[in-house]
């Protein structure tokens, strides 16, 4: 059937080109929209409940996102001019289309006592004395406002927070450099800015993301395409190995654009393993067919009938590929089930137009000389090791084992963690920002908490005396920074109205004071700000801890401790949850291991099943299981012994790689299949299977470490720790298919075939 397909494809050659190069511009079109999202709700799959809980609490309290910006200079905050400055960049933040409110301290209001009590900004234009008092005063109480002054007092912050739109992740790159255009045009010489937020974070990885992954990917493909040159000596192999690679990236994206899916640094790392595929198919193709050139097999039929009959393998592979790909479907976090979908899509657009170029050819490659035989040297050295390994298979399964110890104990030794800023390069300014801002103001990234309350009515005394034990208790942590809470903006506005020194957490004497601060505050026409404390339903009371910057477990660990400790300080009076986005973020950890295990388990069985079934031998099978179960060990042994984390980088890696890495298993098995059939001894078959498919695995896999070692190189470890896996996992891979495959060859088919 394959035979015929090619016949028919060799002959309809034209019309296959056009039909490949039309599909390629249309998906095309659709791959120049595709979009970048790293966004914590991409990896969470709709109806997820901790996703729910995160849109829940949006909706209550509005959005969470904050942009942290800090103004440092050398001059006292209180100079005149700087603030000026500051009450000009607060009125032009506020105008940004996306910003839903904007906290400096030139914008705090000051109670106004009178017949109507009014709130009005801290600093007023143009900056007076009494500015300048107001100013001084208000950063004094301790309240709100003190956290606006950097600790060195040189510092000033300015938080601005995001509108609730589920656009935003379309939205944030828009409205961030609105700030930073905004906040740049009020600086002076002597002054610079730093930016910080979860969303500044997602900005700086969007742009890694599609700024070093198009880098050291592009740069891959031109090492690849070089490697690949000085080993098949030949322009055409290399051209239509990079045109097949191109044209398979191109559909792919096009029809994740279609699907409405965007890039994230997961999905990054598809072109290259659909590189990897494409490439594969090219390099087995051309072996053969170069094998059939030497033999003065040059004729179109003859030619044909070599690409058909190394086309089954790589048919084969495809499936086997596509079912590991596939077998990520099953995964918790929506992104690694997009991986897989993808991937699996990508390998069959490989496949397909490697078969369609290489057909396309073939009346070219017709006419080639015949290959050069500069890389006999290569068959010789691949021959002797395949059959050494058979000679001494004791020896081989000795030292297999010693490997496989080693491998557990460094597996033994990974971290289950994701640190989304440690994906960044050390000199990313992002990173700098967050280090900066963080030593002048301390803690700010956001942990949520919310309080339900047991009674009907929040304005309670005694729930406002334990949750100021509950913000007592918190901020006596030494990972969590200051707390807010209503009782801080009431506090700010009774100490205001009375003039009292009022410590912080406030207690209230009894309800009719806070119901008398409320109250007040309303009388000022800006209650609002209690939609940002206070839910609807009046019963449910928002806690904003702040805490550093840190990876998914180090945030698991805080927020267990945080939210323990709450409900230990306000026991029966209200119920606490943990809410926001860095326990959806943290949630992620909870995701990987069970995501590794179950996709992986799943790939297994089926790729297995499947190379059962196409070589239709159990014998074939059972000799394929260990050479493609060793690599995948090394590799987790070297992200043990390497500190690599299993994060949300590399936790597709190990069933990638178990679809990627038996392709050359495939090859090799088929071949020796074929040549046992034909009724040779079974070293004479390997000798054949070693001067053939043997060579074409040596070089695939020189051509991908080459190409890896490059991904490698990136600066964000997203990027270049699944660039250093790969090439680990493929150089094993190539060691396991020319040592340990042949050794169980010797064991399992030596016996049967004298008999």
């Amino acid at each position: 059937m394959l035979t015929k397909f090619v016949y028919f494809l060799v002959q309809r050659r034209i019309v296959v080109v056009s039909v490949a190069l039309v599909l390629t511009i249309v998906l095309g079109v659709f791959a120049s929209r595709l979009s970048i999202d790293n966004s914590i709700e991409a990896w969470f799959v709709e109806d997820d409940p901790a996703l729910v809980s995160y849109q829940t609490f949006l909706e209550e309290f509005g959005n969470d996102e904050v942009v942290v910006i800090a103004i440092h200079g050398s001059d006292d905050v209180f100079a005149p001019d700087r603030l000026e400055r500051l009450a000009h960049l607060s009125s032009a933040l506020e105008e940004i289309g996306g910003v839903a409110r904007v906290h400096s301290l030139a914008n705090t209001g000051v109670l106004v006592a009178g017949a109507e009590p009014r709130l009005v900004p801290a600093v007023d234009l143009p900056v007076g004395n009494d500015d300048l008092l107001r100013a001084r005063a208000v950063v004094a109480i301790d309240g709100l406002a003190s956290r606006l002054v950097g600790r060195d007092g040189s510092t000033l912050l300015v938080f601005a927070w995001m509108e609730a739109n589920r656009d935003i992740d379309i939205e944030r790159p828009r409205i961030l450099e609105a700030i930073r255009t905004a906040t740049e045009a009020e600086l002076n010489e002597a002054e610079h800015s730093s930016y910080g937020g979860i969303g500044v974070l997602h900005d700086a990885l969007n742009r890694a993301t599609i700024g070093e992954g198009s880098l050291f990917i592009g740069l891959s493909y031109l090492v690849i395409a070089a490697t690949l040159f000085l080993i098949t000596r030949r322009c055409l192999w290399t051209v239509l190995a990079l045109l097949v690679v191109a044209l398979a990236d191109i559909a792919l994206l096009g029809v994740m654009s279609l699907l409405g899916r965007s890039v994230n640094m997961v999905t990054i790392a598809l072109p290259p393993v659909v590189m990897i595929l494409g490439v594969a198919n090219v390099v087995h193709m051309t072996t053969d067919l170069d094998i059939a050139l030497g033999r003065a097999r040059n004729s179109i039929q003859a030619l044909t009938t070599t690409l058909a009959e190394v086309t089954i393998p790589c048919a084969f592979n495809t499936v086997t590929t596509a079912v590991a790909f596939l077998s990520l479907t099953t995964a918790s976090m929506a992104v690694t089930r997009d991986y897989g979908l993808f991937a699996a899509i990508g390998v069959v657009f490989a496949f397909v137009f490697a078969v369609a170029g290489m057909s396309a050819l073939l009346p070219r490659v017709s006419r080639l000389r015949p290959p050069d035989r500069s890389i006999a040297w290569l068959a010789k050295i691949v021959e002797c090791i395949m059959m050494f390994s058979m000679r001494r298979r004791a020896t081989v399964l000795v030292v297999t084992s010693l490997v496989v110890a080693v491998s557990i104990v460094g597996a033994a030794r990974i971290v289950v963690d994701t640190n989304s800023i440690g994906f960044l390069p050390e000199d990313n300014v992002a990173r700098r920002d967050a280090d900066a801002i963080e030593r002048t103001a301390g803690p700010y990234f956001p942990l949520e908490m919310t309080l339900r309350t047991s009674g009907d009515n929040w304005m309670d005394s005694e729930l406002f005396a334990a949750v100021a034990a509950a913000q007592t208790a918190l901020e006596a942590d030494a990972a969590i920074g200051r707390t807010t809470t209503i009782a801080d903006v009431l506090r700010d506005f009774y100490v205001g109205a009375s003039g009292d020194v009022i410590p912080r957490p406030w207690v209230p004497e009894s309800d009719d004071v806070i119901e008398m601060t409320v109250a007040l505050l309303e009388r000022t026409g800006n209650s609002d700000i209690l939609d940002h404390l206070v839910a609807a339903d009046g019963r449910t009371l928002r806690l904003t801890a702040t805490t550093s910057g840190m990876s998914a477990g180090g945030f698991i660990e805080v927020a267990e401790r945080a939210s323990a400790t709450a409900q230990a300080a306000v026991g029966d009076q209200a119920e606490v949850s943990m809410s926001g986005y860095l326990p959806l973020y943290s949630q992620m950890i909870e995701h990987l291991v069970g995501d590794q295990v179950k996709s992986f388990s799943l790939a297994f069985v089926m790729v297995f099943l499947v190379v059962s079934l196409v070589l239709r031998s159990w014998r074939f099978a059972l000799v394929a299981i260990p050479p493609n179960l060793l690599p995948v060990a090394m590799l987790l042994g070297v992200m043990g012994f390497a500190g690599i984390e299993l994060d949300i980088a590399t936790v597709t890696v190990a069933a990638v790689m178990l679809g990627v890495i038996v392709d050359d298993t495939v090859h090799i098995l088929h071949r020796l299949r074929r040549e046992l059939a034909t009724g040779a001894a079974l070293d004479d078959a390997m000798r054949a299977v070693a001067r053939a498919s043997g060579v074409a695995v040596v070089m695939t896999s020189f051509v991908f470490c080459a190409g890896f070692f490059v991904i490698s190189l990136a600066g964000s470890d997203a990027i270049g720790n699944s660039g250093l896996l790969m090439a680990v996992a493929v150089l094993a891979a190539l060691v396991t298919d020319l040592v340990l495959l042949p050794a169980f060859i010797s064991f399992l088919f030596s016996r049967r075939h004298a008999e």
